[in-house]
């Protein structure tokens, strides 16, 4: 998974030189959950950052293969005996996506929809706790609970977005995407078998033709 990772990130910074339609700098927050989350399980906030290419296939449809550093995971919030409990645990991806644009309209603004997959690979892991005034994080290679996050994981986008051109060159973007996981996010013997839901939302710049 290491290798393609590379490999993925020296396409994004070497795209064809023919096909390559324009290049987009993105940021934006992410709002993210487990599947199976469990009693008192809440949705974590993150943040994305990162950058795509549109390769024209034809007439308003395109690849836009991209490379982001975005936040994922869960929260919770739970009382035990009396005790009112908070923590959550956060992992960080290097995600390589892989959609198919159709883009409609042919003036200034425009309206797009995306669908395809997506591959990650885990580049960071916290787990967070407090209780009674007391809090602790903890780097998940070292925590006692067992929460032991798989190095990758992989899924599917979908995704809806508008631009607004004020050159010929240059475009403000704006798009919402959800991220389903399919690969189990814990090691081990995990009868819950959680899986990551994400939705993200990007403010782009695009430069290019």
């Amino acid at each position: 998974m290491r290798k393609l990772l590379v490999l993925m990130f020296l396409f994004i910074l070497t795209p064809p030189p023919l096909a390559a339609q324009d290049v987009a700098f993105r940021a934006g927050p992410v709002i993210s959950s487990l599947s199976e989350g469990g009693p008192g399980s809440e949705a974590r906030s993150g943040f994305l950052v990162g950058l795509d290419y549109g390769l024209v296939l034809s007439d308003g449809l395109a690849l836009r293969p991209g490379l982001f550093h975005l936040g994922k995971g869960a929260d919770v919030a739970t009382t035990i005996q009396g005790v009112d409990i908070t923590g959550g645990i956060a992992i960080n991806y290097l995600q390589f996506s892989l959609p198919l644009q159709r883009t409609f309209g042919d003036g200034r603004a425009r309206f797009d929809v995306q669908i395809g997959p997506w591959f990650a690979l885990q580049v960071g892991c916290e787990v967070t706790g407090a209780a009674e005034g007391v809090s602790a994080t903890t780097d998940c290679d070292e925590d006692t609970t067992g929460l032991e996050p798989v190095s990758s994981d992989m899924g599917l986008l979908v995704g809806l977005g508008i631009s607004y051109g004020i050159s010929n060159s240059v475009s403000f973007e704006l798009d919402a995407s959800n991220h389903v996981g399919f690969t189990d996010v814990f090691a081990g013997d995990n009868p819950a078998r959680e899986k990551t839901r994400t939705w993200a939302f990007r403010l782009g710049l695009a430069l290019g033709s």
